[in-house]
């Protein structure tokens, strides 16, 4: 067998749409598939061949899996990424630590979410990757006057990888006579994705040599033996895999049966299935031949782990890694790997894109809507953001029953009547110090505790901008919006800082008054 790597830079926006968003919205895959790029090639193959779909050789290249064009995944530096295991979680609040569930139990009292950065890659520390997006806005026009008229027309938008990115994607061929036929098609430029005609999709690819990677696409057998008693994979794309009534399933008996088939094992449910670190989504596609969408099927997620019991005798892991699972292999579909899970605390570093890009001046009236759109998506952050940090806050129900309700009811109603009105943080500052002047509320201001501090100090803090605050930042933080125009998330969020520290507050007033209540009756 013999793999040709090549490097993929695009030079415009990258539009792969998945099936998620809103439905007059158009959502990027973090990646560019498999089936994406073996199509760009047909194409190109067709340019200076006739090609016949029932012909052996066309079949061998493009159509019965002998040849996989695998998905193009970031690259940092000299490495291509891998998606991130799903079974590395992290403590909420708590951004830059993860604990490999696959290997280390985690403690039941503590609130764990997966690690939201679907690429990552593992030198020591753990580097996570999420490529950048570039946000369009986009006006429907009518065919026929090619102009927006009254009462037809939408607006529209696209969320796509933005251009300057580089991706590293591979060719596995199983008759090596077809890899250097192949070599000669990954060259010069490309159209890659969808609204090629609308300045999207053009891309520059080139060979890489296997030596200049830092990491192969297939790791060597002595490198996926393992030494315990389980089994562990990880997918390294989505897998389709369907069940013996012929339905798309995620169960993971059956990705064991299909595991195990690949390593040569007789009994296909010797594997069993003990654990399993995974979610699903649905895939589609777009024949461009037939210029009609491909049905929709319900994929397991790339990132996926499952542990099995590990079979005795000699097991074909290279057939495994190597030929992959499940249906559209020559797509990229259903690659999968051995997995060593991770014993020890991972530290996360967060990869920041240096994506070069253009202002686009706009007209007063699409800046206006570009604003509002920036705003709205901040918004939607914001909200988010209040209720999770929220609901996150380690309040400590006893201390809680030493404060009156009516004290915190009080804070409340101002905090409302300030959101109503200007929305003034020192308002509520000068309301604190009235109430620690005087003897009783002080008492019972001092007494509750909020993250293991005296209530009136952790409101202090709060609203102190001057001094650093954890939950604050959360609060606020809205990472990964993108940039539209010359509109930037950070500055709707400036704009809006005091109302959503005020909207913090009175959501965390209001869980602590729920608590009180709860406890005494």
């Amino acid at each position: 067998m013999k793999e040709i790597f090549y490097r993929i830079t695009l030079l415009e926006p990258g539009l792969f749409t998945s099936l998620e968003g809103d439905p007059n919205s158009g959502a990027s895959f973090p990646f560019i598939p498999g089936g994406v790029l073996r199509g760009a090639l047909i194409h190109k193959y067709r340019e200076k061949n006739t090609i016949d779909p029932a012909a052996d050789a066309a079949r061998q290249f493009f159509f019965n899996g002998k040849t996989r064009f695998l998905n193009g995944y970031p690259v940092l530096k000299k490495t291509r990424s891998r998606p991130t295991p799903l079974s590395w979680q992290h403590e909420k609040r708590v951004q830059d630590l993860a604990k490999d569930a696959a290997a280390q139990t985690l403690e039941p009292d503590k609130q764990w979410g997966g690690v939201k950065k679907p690429f990552a890659v593992k030198a020591g520390d753990a580097t996570v990757i999420d490529p950048e997006r570039q946000l369009t806005i986009h006006i429907q026009r009518p065919r026929v006057p090619g102009r927006p008229k009254r009462n037809d027309g939408a607006i529209y938008r696209y969320e796509a990888l933005a251009p300057n990115q580089v991706f590293i994607a591979a060719i596995q061929c199983d008759v090596d006579a077809d890899a250097e036929e192949l070599k000669k098609l990954v060259s010069d430029e490309i159209s890659l994705g969808g609204a090629r005609t609308g300045a999207y999709g053009r891309a520059q690819i080139e060979l890489v040599k296997a030596d200049e990677l830092a990491q192969a696409e297939t790791p060597s057998a002595a490198e996926s033996q393992t030494t315990t008693d389980k089994l562990f994979v990880i997918l390294e794309s989505d897998a389709l895999l369907r069940d013996e009534c012929g339905q798309y399933t995620s169960d993971p008996k059956v990705v064991g049966q299909a595991i195990a088939k690949r390593l040569g094992v007789k009994d296909a449910n010797a594997l069993g299935a003990l654990n399993a670190w995974m979610r699903t989504r649905f895939v589609g596609g777009f024949n461009r031949t037939w210029g009609l969408p491909l049905p929709q099927m319900m994929a397991i997620e790339m990132g996926s782990v499952f542990e099995f019991n590990l079979p005795s005798g000699n097991l074909n892991l290279s057939e495994l890694e190597t030929q992959g699972i499940g249906e559209r292999r020559a797509e990229g579909f259903g690659r999968v790997a051995v997995y060593s899970p991770v014993k020890q605390t991972l530290s996360l570093k967060k990869w920041e894109y240096a994506v070069s890009g253009q202002a686009v001046d706009l007209d007063p009236e699409s800046a206006k809507v570009a604003k509002q759109l920036v705003e709205r998506l901040v918004r939607r952050r914001l909200d988010e953001n209040v209720v999770a940090v929220a609901y996150a806050l380690d309040m400590d129900a006893d201390s809680l029953r030493r404060i009156q309700a009516a004290q915190l009811s009080r804070l409340r109603n101002i905090i409302h009547d300030e959101l109503a009105g200007q929305r003034s943080i020192e308002r509520i500052q000068n309301y604190l110090k009235k109430v620690m002047a005087r003897s009783t509320p002080q008492k019972q201001f001092t007494r509750a505790r909020v993250d293991k501090t005296r209530l009136a100090d952790w409101l202090t803090s709060i609203l102190d901008f001057k001094t650093a605050n954890a939950r604050r930042d959360n609060v606020l933080n809205v990472q990964g919006l993108p940039t539209l125009g010359m509109h930037k998330p950070e500055d709707a969020r400036d704009a809006l800082r005091n109302e959503y520290v005020l909207r913090f507050l009175d959501a965390a007033l209001l869980r602590a008054l729920k608590l009180k209540r709860d406890k005494e009756g």
